[in-house]
């Protein structure tokens, strides 16, 4: 079995463009897997996209792939097509919020993102080959690409408006304290661990930590600077070091650490564990990102607001409140039908 861990279901750039090609084509509604506050997806928009989709992760994840199941139990395919489902629902509701927030986009950004992209693909032949391998013609990847910056900047603005007062960013800040937390710290880095107990000893016996990580450390780096490293937070060490780096006081000496690059001896020189001891930088970073919850409280809204009917069978089966719906549709039009044949 297959977990769908981070790097398989983090799309990649093709991935990424599959969910924006494709869409936005109004079709009858006999040819539709949803309705979207007016607007059709079409099941052919919904299959072209999920073999572009199918096509990528076979490419990278080999041809089995979507027969493989996830931590849910569900097979990837099933996964996959849940995803570019709501992938296509939520694209029409944002470029109906963009278009009546009046937010636009012009051929000159259009044409610096596709620059952008074939770039990323491997220049202007991987992109003709992109284009023809997904039937997809430039005109119409263009329009898709309009649509991808036009939602971006509709997130964007709806970020730049949003307000976080101090109190929010404190209390995101104590809700998220792992990922914002900080450390001042030096170390001295050896390759094998008698040497290293060697310099603990005589560190111990009042050596001076800095002039030691500059004869000593195999860190060439950071030994210039006495071992500095300067303040990180948790994800930027490997696990060993950040676990003994956070839970030493400013002024303390770590015994000997362990990891795939030596042996540390590690010092802290200060922390940030309050709010109050943030940089400046660090306050905004905290804003932006009660800012950005904010954006996906409203994009959820949105989403659970909208008009939204699903008729794909596999989705119904989840989908109570869709099937409520079209429950509802169609006793409707049993009941026209009665009236009529009466």
């Amino acid at each position: 079995m297959i977990k769908s861990n981070g790097k398989i279901l983090k799309a990649s750039l093709v991935l990424g463009l599959a969910i924006m090609v494709l869409a936005g084509c109004q079709t009858a509604p006999k040819d539709s897997v949803a309705k979207v506050n007016g607007d059709y997806i079409s099941k052919t928009e919904f299959d072209k996209t999920f073999g572009m989709v199918k096509k990528g992760y076979e490419a990278q994840f080999g041809p089995d792939i979507l027969k493989q199941e996830g931590e849910n139990g569900e097979t990837f395919e099933k996964m996959i097509r849940k995803n570019i489902l709501d992938a296509l629902i939520m694209e029409k509701i944002e470029l109906k919020e963009a278009k009546n927030n009046k937010i636009s986009t012009t051929d000159e950004e259009v044409n610096e993102l596709i620059k952008q992209y074939k770039e990323k693909l491997g220049g202007e032949k991987k992109y003709k080959e992109f284009l023809k391998d997904n039937f997809v013609d430039e005109a119409y990847f263009k329009e898709m690409v309009k649509k991808e910056i036009t939602i971006e900047k509709y997130r964007e603005d709806y970020i730049n408006k949003a307000k976080a007062t101090d109190e929010e960013a404190r209390k995101f800040f104590e809700d998220n304290k792992e990922s914002f937390e900080m450390v001042e710290a030096s170390h001295i880095l050896l390759e094998k661990e008698e040497d290293a107990k060697k310099v603990l000893e005589e560190i111990k016996n009042g050596g001076d930590f800095k002039a030691l990580a500059k004869a000593k450390s195999k860190d060439e780096g950071s030994a210039k600077e006495g071992g500095s490293l300067g303040y990180f937070t948790r994800e930027k060490m490997v696990p060993e070091f950040s676990k003994v780096a956070f839970s030493l006081k400013p002024g303390e000496i770590s015994e000997i650490v362990k990891s795939n690059h030596g042996y540390h001896i590690i010092k802290v020189e200060n922390k940030i564990d309050k709010y109050e001891k943030m940089t400046d930088e660090g306050k905004k970073s905290i804003i932006q990102n009660v800012k950005g919850k904010k954006l996906q409280e409203h994009l959820d809204k949105l989403r659970e607001e909208a008009d939204i009917k699903i008729y794909m069978k596999e989705d119904k089966e989840s989908d109570k409140k869709a099937d409520k719906d079209n429950n509802k549709e169609n006793n409707k039009g049993n009941n026209k039908e009665e009236k009529k044949s009466k």
